[in-house]
């Protein structure tokens, strides 16, 4: 949601926990943190410095990620033309 809005984002990763962020894989939309500290230097390089991305790369990738087209294409795609009922009949649909 975040990068839908265009906003910067800081991807916190603690030792003890299992990173199960969205972001894993595209560490260009988000910022890793270790510490308190690094978190602090990262909002503060962010705030002189601006995003590494622009807010339309940011809406850009958040809508292609979550598929956010109300056509569903993708979808589309994956049933093609024929769908499965309940019955396990096939149709078109």
């Amino acid at each position: 949601e975040a990068l839908a809005h265009g906003c910067e984002v800081f991807v916190p990763v603690f030792p003890s926990f299992f990173g199960m962020s969205p972001l894993s894989g595209f560490e260009e939309f988000g910022r890793k943190v270790y510490a308190p500290e690094e978190l602090a230097a990262a909002l503060e390089a962010h705030l002189m410095e601006g995003g590494r991305t622009s807010v339309e790369e940011k809406r850009a990738f958040a809508g292609g990620y979550w598929c956010l087209d109300p056509a569903l294409p993708r979808w589309k795609r994956v049933f093609g033309e024929e769908t499965v009922g309940v019955s396990g009949v096939t149709g078109k649909g």
